[in-house]
């Protein structure tokens, strides 16, 4: 067997793969659902770690008016 009529056939077949894998774009919209979810976690958790302090102070103080009331 001739190595460089395989090489060529193995360089040919791996061009068409890689041609056929670029132009398969059915994964590409999971992964950018994927990577929304993500911004959007990221977003929700940076607003919660931002406002946690205060909104713990607010809670106190009316969990501390609803104890006086009762």
């Amino acid at each position: 067997m001739n190595p460089t009529v395989s090489h060529r056939s193995f360089l040919a077949g791996a061009g068409s793969l890689l041609r056929r894998f670029a132009a398969d774009d059915r994964g590409a919209t999971v992964v950018e659902y994927g990577l929304l979810v993500a911004l959007i976690s990221a977003a929700i958790a940076g607003t919660l770690l931002a406002i946690g302090d205060e909104m713990n102070a607010d809670f106190t103080i009316i969990s501390g008016a609803l104890r006086k009331s009762e």
